[in-house]
């Protein structure tokens, strides 16, 4: 969020976050593209006015949804005192759960990507974006070395970037499968859904992906030999 934004009235920061919250909603409907000023408004239950109040432009508006994803990022739970595997067990879940807002981020950070490919101005705010999610594993890849004694066989970056690489692809995969996402009748699933919503899988994951992406990062995290006797 930006400074200005900080600055803002409790009233006037409420309908930037209900605009912000309604643009989420749209975009995650329709894509950046296809997500207007008019109909982020009217879903907020605002005025064109009222955006450009909040916002100089969309492209304002996709900068600070940008940071609010950026800002989530840091939302991270204790790493339980248990043993390399359970730990490491343990965080991939952790990663790879969310549903609503979380899985909404999924499409925000997927649209953010094709944004940037299409807008060079925007890459440096995507890559940003990027860099945050991964500083994110790999801070909780470092309190698991941490807290089991263990330490890393590759570069902590290289770690931190497989891993992510990993969560991102089967998080992806999540809104894909799942009760919804692998009915295939599109007739029968448009009546049964809301206005509106959008025709996703249900955002459970892969059954594997823990022990894949766990796996993997099993290689890269060890357990120290011990000293010979």
């Amino acid at each position: 969020m930006t400074s200005s934004a900080q600055m803002l009235s409790p009233r006037r920061r409420a309908t930037r976050q209900r605009l912000l919250a309604a643009a989420r909603q749209v975009i995650v409907e329709r894509g950046l593209a296809g997500a207007s000023v008019e109909e982020i408004s009217e879903r907020a239950g605002f005025t064109r006015g009222a955006f450009y109040s909040n916002f100089a432009s969309k492209d304002d508006l996709v900068v600070a949804l940008a940071r609010e994803v950026m800002a989530s990022a840091g939302e991270r739970r204790t790493v339980p005192d248990t043993t390399l595997p359970e730990a490491l067990r343990a965080t991939v879940e952790h990663c790879l759960a969310g549903r609503d807002r979380a899985l909404d981020d999924v499409v925000l950070v997927a649209e953010l990507r094709l944004w940037a490919v299409r807008r060079p101005e925007f890459r440096r705010l995507h890559n940003e974006l990027v860099a945050r999610l991964q500083a994110d594993v790999a801070a909780s890849l470092d309190e698991v070395t941490r807290s089991a004694g263990a330490r890393y066989t590759v570069d902590p970056r290289v770690a931190a970037r497989t891993v992510h690489a990993l969560v991102d692809y089967y998080r992806f995969q999540s809104l894909l499968h799942g009760e919804q996402g692998e009915r295939g009748d599109g007739e029968r699933l448009q009546g049964e859904m809301p206005q509106g919503a959008l025709p996703r899988g249900d955002g459970r994951a892969d059954p594997l992906a823990a022990d894949h992406i766990v796996a993997v990062a099993a290689l890269m995290i060890a357990m120290p030999e011990p000293a010979a006797s």
